[in-house]
């Protein structure tokens, strides 16, 4: 969360932080990605059952609705994905749907689910941004607690290989 000059955090627009991620809040589904996918919530009605989802993955799009209905997703994705490693779920007792869009490039900070359709804004894939940063720091340097760490300031110009070239340095 993006936090004020005396450290007060400041709520983003339409987002909630939710199981470590940072969700944006987007009409009728919300949105978060890590290092190595993106995950959408989807709510359908009560009672709906596998057999009534539509759903095709391809490596740079997808489309996702309810059988005779207009998809709620049809189009290209901001990045390539794993069309085989992603998945969907449905709860039918409560409706809400699960849909992992399983990254082709770790550490992509996508703008939107469909290519530009529903763009988050400079602050809100700033702080998505710092999540994966840390999320991939805490990952390369397992034992430590990085559990009250924040980033100040920008993300490095390139935040997928930030580690390696900062390992370059101090080597050098």
């Amino acid at each position: 969360m993006a936090r004020r000059p005396d450290d007060k955090p400041i709520q983003l627009p339409n987002t909630e932080q939710a199981d470590g991620l940072l969700w944006r809040m987007q009409g009728n589904y919300k949105w978060a990605q890590t290092v190595l996918d993106v995950q959408i919530v989807v709510q359908f009605p009560v009672g709906t059952r596998g057999r009534n989802i539509d759903c095709k993955f391809t490596a740079n799009s997808f489309r996702f609705g309810l059988k005779g209905k207009t998809p709620i997703f049809d189009g290209e994705t901001d990045y390539t994905i794993k069309p085989k490693e992603s998945t969907w779920s449905i709860d039918p007792d409560s409706g809400e749907v699960l849909i992992v869009l399983e990254k082709a490039v770790k550490h992509e900070n996508w703008k939107s689910v469909i290519k530009g359709e529903g763009v988050i804004d400079f602050a809100t894939s700033e702080e998505m941004g710092k999540k994966m940063l840390l999320e991939k720091f805490t990952a390369e340097n397992p034992g430590f607690d990085f559990s009250g760490a924040k980033f100040n300031g920008s993300l490095p110009a390139d935040p997928k290989n930030f580690f390696q070239a900062l390992a370059n340095i101090i080597k050098h």
